[in-house]
C-alpha cells in the first residue's frame, strides 16, 4: 500500500508559532523579520516537503503501534524570524526539519480560504516578571503566556487548524504607527476578521523610566487601532477603540456620577495646568467642586454613610491617573493641604503626558467584591481589600479571602450584610451592562466590575462602583477564569458578517486540548535538544 504521504512530496504544514520553543515565524523578507515592528504569519498552513514516507513500508505482521505518530518535515520557506530580529538558517536541518502531527499535514490546497484571519500585535521587548499569583494562571494580558492560551489553546481548541494569525511585534508606540492596514490587510484571507492588541496604552512617553513590557504611548494605540477598525477590521481584544479609551481614561467616573443607579462616589476632574499654577489653589477648587456634585447628588439626610467624614474631621478623597495599571497612580489624601501634595505629586510622574487628573471622594469600606461578568451575567466574586494606605497616600498590601473569612474579618460575622450587597452587586452589574451597551452597541463577552462594600448597620450595606476592568484584567485565583473568559471571547471573532451555517458548525467543534494551566508539550526540530537551532518548531 503506498504511503499517504511519500518522501519528496510537496505538502503543507499547520505551524503555530506558540509551539516552537524559540517562536519563530515566517516572514515575506529579510528586512520584515530584521527591522521593527516585525510582522509575519505566525500561525497557518505553510509550505513543506516531506522528508520520510508517512507510513513507512514496515514488516507484514509489524503492530499497528509501531508506526511513527507524526511525520518529518521540512519547511520550505525561506525567512523565518523572532521577535528579537533573529533569523533560522535555512540550510541547517536543525532548524528546518521537525515532526508534525497528521492532522496538521495537508496536500497543496490552492484557492483554500480559512475561516478567520486574526492580526495579533505583542509585545516585542523584555518580558517584565509578572506576579501570577495576583495575575492568574495564564499571567499578564501583555504576556507571552496569555497571548498563546487564547491563540494556540484556546482559538486552535475551537477551530483546529481552520484559521490564520498574522503577528506584529512592537517595542514603543513609535513601532505601533509603523502598522499599515494597506500593507497587513491583503496578509488576512479568512472569511471572519478580527484584531488583538495584547498591550497596554499609556499616558507615558516611550522610553520612561516606569514603563513596563506591553506599555505604549496611547495617541499612537489609538491612531493605529482607529486606523485598522476603518479599514475593516473589528477590534476584539480589549475592546473597540470608543469603549477602550473611557475605560482606560476613567472619565466615566466623573461624567456619571451624578446618576443615583450607577453608585459612583462624587467626581471632578482638575486640568494639569491649575495644578502646576498653583496646587493648593487647585486643591480648594476641587473641593469647591466636588461640594456642588454632592449637593447636587445628596442632601444631608441622603448622602451615605461611608461617604460622611467623621464629625470634626477634614473630608478624605481619592486621586487617580487615568491610564494607569496594576493600581498605580493612585492616592489617598485627607484635607486641602494632602490632596494639593497628591496633585502635585502625581502631575509631576516622570514621563506622564496627562492633561488631567481624576478626584473622588473617598469611600470608608469594609471589603472589595471583584465581580467577573461573563456575557452579561456574574460569574464568580472575589473579595479583596488592601490592607494599609502607606505613608504618601498609596494603597499597600492587598489580601485575598474566601467568602466566609472576608463575612468573619471584615463584616464582623454579619452574613445577611453580605447578602445585602451581592444583591446589589448584582442590580448593578445588569445597570452596567446596559450602560456597556451605550458605548458599544456589540456585546461586551467580559468585564470585570469593582464595587466598595460598607457594613452600615445589622445586616445591611452600602456598595459604590469603584473600577470597570477592561478585558484582560487579573484573574487572581479564578481557576476556571481563563477558560470562561477566552472561550466567550473567541465566540465574538465570528460576529462581523450575518452567521452561517459553516459558522454554526465551526463554533460548536471542539479539539481535545489540555488544560489552559497546564504547560503544552513542543515539538521541536529534530535535533533541536543539545543542538544550536531554536527551529520553526510545528505542532
Amino acid at each position: 500500500m503506498p504511503p499517504v504521504f511519500a518522501r519528496g512530496e510537496e505538502v503543507e504544514v499547520f505551524y503555530r508559532m506558540g509551539r516552537d520553543e524559540g517562536c519563530y515565524m515566517p516572514v515575506a523578507t529579510p528586512s520584515a523579520g530584521s527591522l521593527r515592528p516585525r510582522v509575519g504569519r505566525s500561525d497557518g498552513w505553510m509550505t513543506a516537503r516531506v522528508e520520510d514516507d508517512w507510513p513507512p513500508t514496515l514488516p507484514i505482521g509489524t503492530p499497528p503501534a509501531a508506526t511513527p505518530e507524526r511525520i518529518r518535515v521540512r519547511h520550505t520557506h525561506q525567512y523565518w524570524s523572532n521577535r528579537r530580529g533573529e533569523r533560522l538558517d535555512p540550510f541547517d536541518d536543525r532548524d528546518m526539519v521537525l515532526l508534525v502531527a497528521p492532522a496538521d499535514v495537508r496536500k497543496p490546497t490552492p484557492g483554500y480560504r480559512p475561516a478567520l484571519s486574526v492580526m495579533s500585535v505583542r509585545w516585542g521587548g523584555e518580558q517584565t516578571q509578572f506576579n501570577n499569583e495576583q495575575w492568574g494562571a495564564v499571567s499578564s494580558s501583555v504576556s507571552d503566556d496569555y497571548a498563546e492560551a487564547v491563540l494556540d489553546q484556546t482559538l486552535y481548541g475551537r477551530l483546529g487548524p481552520n484559521y490564520e494569525v498574522v503577528t506584529a511585534f512592537v517595542e514603543s508606540g513609535a513601532d505601533m504607527r509603523k502598522l499599515s492596514p494597506s500593507t497587513i490587510y491583503p496578509m488576512m484571507n479568512g472569511r471572519h476578521l478580527c484584531a488583538l492588541y495584547f498591550l497596554w496604552p499609556v499616558m507615558v512617553q516611550d522610553g520612561s523610566d516606569i514603563e513596563q513590557s506591553g506599555m505604549v504611548n496611547q495617541m499612537d494605540y489609538f491612531a493605529t487601532v482607529r486606523g485598522f477598525e476603518a479599514a475593516g477590521v473589528p477590534t476584539r481584544f480589549p475592546h473597540a477603540s470608543q469603549l477602550y479609551e473611557t475605560l482606560l481614561a476613567k472619565d466615566w467616573q466623573a461624567s456619571l456620577c451624578l446618576f443615583p443607579r450607577l453608585r459612583i462616589p462624587p467626581t471632578v476632574v482638575i486640568n494639569r495646568s491649575a495644578i502646576i499654577r498653583s496646587p493648593r489653589r487647585a486643591a480648594s477648587q476641587v473641593l469647591d467642586a466636588l461640594s456642588e456634585v454632592r449637593s447636587m447628588r445628596y442632601d444631608d439626610s441622603h448622602e451615605p454613610l461611608c461617604l460622611r467624614p467623621r464629625e470634626g474631621e477634614p473630608r478624605r478623597g481619592v486621586v487617580k491617573l487615568g491610564f494607569a495599571w496594576e493600581a498605580a497612580h493612585v492616592r489617598v489624601y485627607r484635607g486641602e493641604m494632602q490632596l494639593a501634595q497628591a496633585l502635585e505629586g502625581l502631575i509631576a510622574t516622570p514621563g506622564v503626558e496627562s492633561s488631567s487628573l481624576i478626584v473622588q471622594d473617598f469611600c470608608v469600606n469594609q471589603l472589595e467584591i471583584r465581580c467577573f461578568v461573563v456575557n452579561g451575567e456574574i460569574a464568580t466574586i472575589l473579595y479583596t481589600t488592601f490592607e494599609r494606605v502607606d505613608g504618601e497616600g498609596y494603597p499597600r498590601d492587598f489580601l485575598k479571602v474566601d467568602r466566609s473569612a472576608a463575612i468573619h474579618s471584615w463584616l464582623e460575622g454579619d452574613e445577611l450584610a453580605m447578602e445585602d450587597a451581592e444583591r446589589q452587586a448584582e442590580q448593578l452589574v445588569r445597570t452596567w451592562g446596559t450602560w456597556l451597551r451605550c458605548k458599544s452597541a456589540e456585546p461586551t463577552p467580559a468585564i470585570r466590575i469593582d464595587l466598595l462594600v460598607s457594613r452600615v448597620a445589622p445586616g445591611k450595606a452600602e456598595v459604590h462602583t469603584v473600577e470597570l476592568t477592561e478585558l484582560g484584567f487579573s484573574m487572581l485565583a479564578w481557576p476556571e477564569g481563563p477558560h470562561r473568559i477566552f472561550t466567550a471571547l473567541v465566540e465574538t471573532f465570528f460576529s462581523d458578517l450575518e452567521p452561517s451555517a459553516d459558522d454554526d458548525v465551526l463554533t460548536s467543534r471542539r479539539v481535545n486540548q489540555p488544560p489552559l494551566a497546564v504547560p503544552l508539550p513542543l515539538a521541536g526540530p529534530i535535533g533541536s535538544v543539545g543542538g544550536g537551532g531554536g527551529g520553526a518548531g510545528g505542532g
